[in-house]
């Protein structure tokens, strides 16, 4: 996953704050990693979980973000994510 770019910036965000806010998420403490590592560690699982929307839901309801989010989780398009 790369982070890189207002459009990726957007991306961590929109992830971060579904990871807020559902049940899966723990912060234990700040432990000097960025919103980013913790977005890029914790999201994959916790939409497998199906805690947090897929990578194909969120390109859907974010249509604007579609081709950041097909980068961010290595993905050139969004039918190619899974989900």
């Amino acid at each position: 996953m790369r982070t890189a770019g207002v459009a990726d910036g957007r991306v961590v965000g929109l992830l971060a704050g579904h990871l807020l806010a559902s049940p899966w998420f723990r912060c234990p403490g700040v432990d000097g990693a960025s919103a980013g590592d913790v977005v890029a560690a914790e999201y994959p699982p916790a939409a497998a979980a199906g805690w947090v929307p897929s990578p194909s839901e969120l390109a859907a309801r974010h249509p604007d973000l579609a081709a950041a989010l097909g980068a961010y989780f290595g993905s050139a398009t969004p039918s190619g994510m899974a989900g």
